[in-house]
């Protein structure tokens, strides 16, 4: 009996540590889907203010989203959208977007498998000062609700330069 109530208990630590490594693995997997996001839009919205594009393109524009937000990341194994030379897959979409003129400004691309799709806006304001918006969206969840992470810049007293997200995991 000592011996039943021995395995009884072992199986069942073992089966908390299954749980507790389950757990950490998807903590570690979200950290990871949140970087990707952050990562890219702190590096847009550095470049896009650093070069001026309010000025180099003669006034308001946008670019974006790349891919498209009809290309489906999830329907790929890992749920990574795809760049292609010669796409042929719903999560696949033309490598060559990433060379408009405007990625290519603020020096951003994802050459590699990611799960956010990018954008970038900018406006001239009353004021003349230009404003920048970067964007990541994502659909970590696949139901087609969008994580959104947004940074708005230059800082000012209002947005202080922080990033805001939506839906971080969804």
């Amino acid at each position: 009996m000592k011996t039943r109530n021995k395995i009884v208990g072992a199986v069942v630590i073992a089966g908390l540590a299954l749980a507790a490594l389950s757990f950490q693995k998807r903590k570690i997997e979200r950290e990871a889907y949140t970087s990707e996001a952050r990562l890219g839009v702190t590096r847009i919205s550095y470049f896009a203010q650093e070069i001026d594009l309010c000025a180099a393109t003669g006034g308001s524009g946008s670019i974006g989203p790349t891919p498209a937000m009809n290309i489906d990341c999830n329907a790929a194994v890992d749920g990574r959208c795809v760049p292609a030379k010669h796409p042929d897959q719903p999560w696949e979409y033309p490598v060559g977007l990433w060379g408009a003129d405007s990625w290519v400004a603020v020096e951003f691309s994802q050459p590699e498998p990611h799960r956010y799709h990018y954008a970038l806006e900018w406006e001239v304001l009353e004021s003349g000062e230009c404003e920048y918006r970067a964007l990541a969206f994502g659909d970590l969840d696949d139901d087609r609700s969008f994580s959104t992470y947004e940074r708005v810049l230059p800082w000012t007293p209002e947005n202080r330069g922080e990033m805001s997200v939506s839906k971080p995991l969804d």
